[in-house]
């Protein structure tokens, strides 16, 4: 318990210190923690070996396409803030370089070396760099690529804890009706709505401690769906944390499943008395792009 106390007090230190510098320190981090997780999640389907030794052709391809991503990633903010680090690239350039290149990527080296490497570990390599490395990016994204993005970016952690945290303690107390029962036993459909109303509760909370202090969450979004009152965010907040919370919960089962489905408790031991990187953030990287699309709709 001490080991699990201590970890987890370090990984809140380093996500702080992370998440409030933001630039290429956060986008590299972020590119190092989705190697890791991607590289987790290979070995949990078996494609790359389970020591620590050597490294499967198909994952040194996911490494290449990570890189690529979030040097794209990084490159594509930058070019949208007026820098213009990257004047030989343009927009759909980079964003074809996201998604479509790491398909081409995948595709080819299949093919290079079949039948060494069977369909249905192609078809899970890409998924797990769609999962992981992509996904993750969207924090960096956020952090960089929206005004307030410094403070919209911690609407991610707030959904993705404070719906473990609350899901947890609603759910040990009063959980009767099983959210998931053959997927996830101990998840409660009281724990589900508690976790929303929490992470609600808590986005409430930060909203309103902005507008104490006068901070203003300006925004170069597109402002669609704007609903603050008075200049409040509050109300937002709740909005984004209500619906990244039900995601947050999708992206926690799918976790669970995945890691049924391989048998395994846990994907690493990378941190202790935590398991894997994606033991822990699971939920973050699912509740990333929603916090994302609707930050954007609504700031």
């Amino acid at each position: 318990m001490k080991t699990r106390i201590i970890s987890g007090i370090a990984m809140i230190i380093v996500a702080v210190i992370f998440l409030n510098i933001g630039g290429p320190l956060l986008c590299a981090g972020l590119c190092v923690v989705a190697c890791i997780g991607f590289r987790e999640l290979l070995q949990a389907m078996d494609i790359s070996p389970k020591t620590s030794k050597g490294f499967s052709g198909i994952e040194v391809v996911g490494y290449i396409c990570t890189a690529a991503l979030y040097f794209c990633t990084f490159a594509y903010c930058e070019v949208i803030t007026d820098r213009n680090i990257i004047r030989l690239f343009q927009k759909p350039l980079l964003m074809m370089g996201i998604v479509m290149i790491p398909f081409f990527a995948f595709a080819i080296y299949f093919i290079l070396v079949y039948p060494k490497l069977s369909a249905s570990k192609l078809m899970a390599a890409y998924f797990s760099y769609l999962y992981v490395p992509v996904l993750l990016s969207y924090l960096y994204t956020i952090r960089a690529n929206i005004g307030g993005g410094r403070y919209l970016v911690w609407l991610v952690v707030i959904a993705a804890s404070g719906t473990d945290v609350f899901a947890y303690f609603i759910g040990s107390f009063f959980g009767k009706h099983k959210l998931a029962p053959v997927l996830s036993p101990k998840k409660s459909i009281e724990g589900a709505i508690g976790g929303v109303a929490g992470s609600i509760l808590l986005a409430v909370i930060f909203g309103i401690t902005l507008n104490m202090l006068g901070i203003n969450v300006e925004s170069t979004a597109t402002n669609i769906l704007a609903c603050k009152l008075n200049n409040s965010y509050w109300l937002d907040f709740a909005v984004i944390c209500g619906v990244a919370s039900v995601f947050s919960q999708f992206g926690d089962l799918l976790a669970s499943g995945i890691k049924r489905n391989y048998q395994i408790k846990d994907y690493g031991t990378l941190i202790p008395g935590h398991g894997g990187i994606l033991d822990r953030c699971d939920s973050i990287i699912f509740v990333a792009p929603i916090v994302y699309m609707l930050s954007v709709l609504l700031f």
